[in-house]
């Protein structure tokens, strides 16, 4: 939970800056300060499970690559 707490918290900060210094504004700084701490959690998330995936793809095509599967 905590973890969850801290990505929503850079996800924030993050998102502040980016609106109120780059687009020069204060209403867009909390705007995208919003939005950046709802997603960074999510998003981080997702990234894990692509990568949870992507070594299983890789674990099943050596283990294909052992059975004597032609890959290409």
């Amino acid at each position: 939970m905590s973890l969850w707490l801290a990505l929503m918290i850079i996800g924030f900060v993050l998102g502040f800056v980016y609106g109120a210094i780059v687009r020069k504004s204060f209403a867009k700084g909390l705007l995208y300060g919003i939005l950046l701490a709802i997603a960074m959690p999510l998003l981080t998330v997702l990234f894990f499970l692509g990568v949870a995936l992507l070594i299983l793809v890789i674990l099943i095509a050596v283990a294909g690559l052992f059975a004597g599967v032609k890959v290409l």
